[in-house]
């Protein structure tokens, strides 16, 4: 993170606050069309160059789920993030303590350190659960 002052704007402030109430995980393409509901003029480049300003800065996360998809994440509180394989849906995991440091212990046990870093697992959410569900009956 810099200690470098950024000044403040409001398509930094606009898009923050999108992060903030928006708590699905949007992509940038996403931010960029609640974003000129605002501020019409504002560009896609724009919207980019701010979350990565935002994200060196440690004021949002970024969750990437693929090679090419980054998502943005608003919420500061430790915890981790589960995508739908099926729908793509990006849900906060809060793991307990007691769960990492297990797989702290585990990762020990083979010469290996493990660092409190965001986790992303894999699988599939509740309503696809009841669509799958639907259909093998």
């Amino acid at each position: 993170m810099s200690s470098v002052k950024t000044r403040r704007s409001k398509q930094r402030e606009v898009i923050k606050e999108i992060l903030i109430r928006d708590v699905s995980h949007p992509t940038a393409e996403e931010i960029y069309e609640q974003a000129r509901k605002i501020i019409p003029d504002i560009s896609l480049g724009t919207v980019y160059r701010n979350l990565k300003l935002l994200s060196e800065k440690g004021i949002i996360h970024t969750v990437k789920v693929s090679d090419n998809i980054v998502h943005y994440d608003g919420n500061l509180e430790a915890h981790h993030h589960m995508v739908c394989d099926q729908c793509g849906m990006i849900v906060d995991v809060k793991l307990d303590q007691d769960i990492f440091q297990s797989l702290s212990h585990y990762f020990a046990a083979m010469n290996l350190q493990l660092r409190e870093n965001p986790i992303l697992f894999h699988g599939i959410c509740k309503d696809c659960q009841s669509k799958l569900e639907e259909v093998t009956q």
